[in-house]
């Protein structure tokens, strides 16, 4: 009879975690890989919710919170496109430097007047973006990560036909939550 009844359990266990394997594991895969492919990209991604079941109602929270998500997504993307709107209004070049002197942003007023392109400035050191551009001793952009404070300079630029331009530089911190400077405009 003992063994007999450890048989007949052995077998409900087994059958039990067939049933929980099956049942429940496989269903919550699905929220690991749709939260996967919606962090690679995948806005329009959802949990598909079957039943009536407490897996269910977690299906369609992770659902509403995705869609919410997916909202705020496209603010933000509504938001970049207007600022740069403004950046690219202003008449002034506008670069944004992270600590390491990379462009991080450049306005149309920058990139005519450097002569170079989007593609071929962010990313680049600030010192290759174009021939003496950044590599003077009194950058104000190196002035500026060193003392954390705004700096101004007149700077000597050659053109492309060979004439000086006298130009005021001015370099402004920008601060990361910690206080440090995280990037230069």
């Amino acid at each position: 009879v003992i063994r007999m009844s450890a048989g007949l359990a052995l077998i409900l266990i087994t059958g039990i975690a067939l049933i929980v394997r099956l049942a429940i594991l496989q269903r919550l895969r699905r929220f690991e890989t749709t939260a996967r492919l919606i962090a690679k990209g995948d806005l329009e991604r959802r949990v598909p919710i079957e039943g009536g079941d407490t897996i269910s109602w977690l299906a369609q929270e992770f659902n509403t919170m995705a869609d919410a998500m997916g909202g705020l997504v496209t603010q933000l993307n509504t938001q970049q496109r207007r600022l740069e709107t403004v950046i690219n209004s202003i008449d002034d070049g506008i670069v944004v430097l992270d600590r390491n002197r990379h462009v991080v942003a450049a306005n149309d007023a920058f990139l005519n007047r450097t002569g170079t392109t989007r593609d071929t400035t962010v990313g680049c050191s600030c010192t290759t973006v174009r021939e003496g551009l950044c590599n003077t001793p009194n950058c104000p952009a190196t002035a500026c990560l060193d003392t954390s404070t705004r700096q101004a300079r007149l700077m000597e630029r050659r053109t492309d036909d060979g004439t000086t331009r006298w130009e005021e530089v001015h370099a402004s911190p920008v601060f990361g939550p910690t206080g440090q400077v995280t990037q230069i405009v």
